[in-house]
């Protein structure tokens, strides 16, 4: 619902550099001019500040106390904004009062610094935080009043996705079904899609591509796992082979005859209980075999894991110091550029000749003024003209000098961060040097596992089983 919204007055009270100014609209389109620096911006603030907490430049934590012409905030000061409004011919007040709290803490003879306190008030009723901006809300919405108000809102404060979803309002959106009608190349799409949104579609395809990779992963151990199971065929002769066959099916069915008659016998029990206790002195067998190089396997492999979590927390030193080097090389430049304006801006004022401007005319009468008046007049003028042009040029060189002192402590940190950098490398690479050294001997550590089919013990009692 739309809403006839016109400022009345906006008061300011030790806000910013303002100690009280009074800026009255009642309900007119005005404009505010004025040389940098003089408190244009503050004006915004203020009544950013008084409806959504915020400066015009959308930021919360931003200073709005009073600071002495030293730089040194005034305490025990109330910093006041109140703006009267009248929205669809009704007027409301809001008023917003920000002030330090001091407490004096028992047998202590001065008050300490406590924090702050903020009291909030609607036609000069007190009411807490979430009525008032409720009553805000009621008036206007924040977003909106920012879009409509500050030029550079949708540009740098909204995010893209915040920004696409006004312009679509706006403009209106087009449809997955009309892009796919207006081109023919797309005309098999919906079969694919099988009722599914485009973005439904991409997760879909994400999560099968995710299981692929997984399946991809496997296969080169599964490969390695076929090659070592495969038996060693050098050397062989197939007709030796077959002969081998016939002898050993022979000698199967004498076995399978001798398990008949064990079966039917007596003895079942006696060769089962002999067959578990060859079993247990295999697998003991084959335990004490493996058992010393498994554990340095173990070892190894949870230093390559120490290795590695070493070698990330390493890379992401590196990576924090070149990011912070990046940003500086960043902020360097837009000091350095911060500095050639203000000199430029220095030989500006500097170059500022005095122009008189003195009615010499008596304003009442019309006459022309004594020469006494004149000349004292002239010399009151030029010196408020001197010491002027002297305070803002003392001003432009402060943040001159301390703009090119800021780029210059940037540039000696970046330098001390790209030295940082250089010795965080030479760890990298010893670090990825001891990872190659550590799985060399990890690899040699697993092909020496003992093979338990060549140990003659082990050999014997499988022949036995």
């Amino acid at each position: 619902m739309e809403k006839n919204i016109k400022l009345i007055r906006l008061s300011l009270s030790n806000f910013k550099g303002i100690r009280n100014f009074t800026l009255t609209a009642n309900g007119n389109n005005i404009n505010i001019f004025g040389d940098n620096a003089v408190g244009k911006t503050t004006l915004f603030d203020a009544f950013t500040w008084l409806l959504f907490d915020k400066d015009s430049s959308n930021r919360k934590d931003f200073e709005l106390k009073t600071i002495s012409r030293a730089g040194d905030v005034l305490h025990n000061l109330e910093h006041e904004v109140e703006g009267i409004l009248q929205v669809d011919g009704k007027q409301i007040t809001l008023r917003k009062v920000f002030a330090e709290k001091w407490t004096k803490k028992r047998g202590s003879a001065t008050s300490e610094f406590t924090g702050h306190t903020t009291d909030y008030f609607v036609d000069g009723v007190p009411v807490k935080l979430k009525e008032f901006k409720d009553r805000v809300d009621e008036i206007v919405n924040e977003d909106i009043f920012k879009l409509l108000t500050s030029p550079t809102f949708f540009n740098e404060q909204l995010k893209w996705q915040q920004r696409r979803e006004i312009l679509l309002q706006v403009c209106g959106d087009v449809s997955e079904d009309e892009v796919i009608a207006s081109n023919k190349d797309l005309s098999e799409l919906p079969a694919i899609l099988n009722g599914r949104s485009i973005d439904n579609h991409k997760k879909v395809i994400a999560a099968k591509r995710a299981e692929i990779n997984k399946e991809l992963e496997k296969i080169p151990v599964r490969i390695d796992e076929a090659y070592r199971s495969m038996p060693d065929t050098n050397g062989l002769k197939q007709e030796e082979l077959q002969r081998e066959i016939v002898a050993l099916k022979g000698q199967i069915e004498q076995k399978d005859a001798e398990a008949f008659r064990l079966r039917s016998g007596g003895q079942i029990v006696v060769k089962e209980k002999q067959l578990r206790e060859i079993e247990g002195e295999l697998i003991e067998i084959k335990n004490r075999l493996q058992a010393d190089t498994l554990e340095k396997i173990t070892a190894k492999r949870q230093e390559i894991s120490r290795l590695k979590g070493e070698h990330s927390e390493l890379q992401r030193k590196f990576n924090d110091l070149k990011w912070t080097i990046d940003r500086n090389d960043q902020k360097v430049k837009e000091y350095q550029d911060e500095a050639k304006k203000l000199r430029v801006q220095w030989f500006d004022i500097n170059e500022e000749a005095y122009k008189e401007r003195i009615d010499t005319n008596c304003p009442t009468c019309g006459q022309d003024l004594p020469a006494e008046q004149i000349h004292s007049a002239r010399e009151k003028a030029l010196a408020n003209f001197n010491l002027s042009k002297s305070q803002r040029l003392e001003e432009v060189t402060t943040k001159g000098k301390s703009a090119s002192s800021e780029a210059k402590r940037l540039i000696d940190e970046s330098t001390n961060l790209v030295r940082e950098m250089g010795f965080l490398d030479q760890q990298l690479k010893l670090k990825e040097e001891e990872i190659r050294t550590a799985e060399t001997e990890l690899n040699e550590l697993q092909s020496n596992i003992a093979d338990v089919e060549t140990d003659v013990t082990y050999q014997a009692k499988k022949k036995k089983l």
